[in-house]
């Protein structure tokens, strides 16, 4: 199914991505993080509050909303949720520069949405620690809320003669 919709851009930077659902990764095995009998571990956890600071909760955006996570050292993060099925691994997210800062962009419908972020390929489930909208977990942990609001429809006018006047 292919939707089109038109947007009003606004002045500044603009934010395109692809999400290709059926994309084979591979697990790279030379991540430096080895458990004591050479099994892989999971990175260190970024210090308490850095998280916060160098991400930022969803941000709606044209194409979908803008999810960031930091997370140094993973080999791995992606996307899940109620918005699709909590699947640990169809929604891929990408460390572009080598920086720790996770991100994808993906169009999430209308609507209250739980999610986590799956981090190497779901051996750890973290909440996203830059949104404090969240809801206890049935574990006892924490799932992230996203509130997509339904889109305003603009107000049908009649077409008239523009003459400069003000009636």
């Amino acid at each position: 199914m292919i939707t089109r919709r038109t947007v009003a851009l606004v002045a500044g930077l603009l934010v395109l991505a692809l999400v290709v659902p059926s994309c084979v990764w591979v697990h790279d095995t030379s991540s430096s993080y080895k458990g004591s009998k050479g099994r892989e571990s999971l990175p260190p956890p970024p210090p308490a509050g850095v998280a916060a600071a160098v991400t930022q909760p969803p941000v709606q955006q044209v194409g979908g909303h803008l999810f960031s996570a930091y997370y140094p050292g993973a080999s791995t993060v992606n996307l899940a949720g109620t918005f699709n099925s909590w699947n640990p691994e169809s929604i891929p997210m990408i460390e572009a520069e080598g920086d720790g800062i996770w991100t994808v962009v993906v169009y999430v419908l209308p609507g209250r949405h739980e999610y986590k972020y799956s981090i190497n390929g779901g051996a750890k489930w973290v909440a996203d620690a830059a949104n404090n909208n969240y809801v206890t977990d049935p574990y006892g942990g924490r799932n992230s809320v996203l509130i997509v609001p339904s889109p305003v429809e603009p107000l049908e006018s009649e077409e008239t003669e523009a003459t400069g006047e003000v009636e």
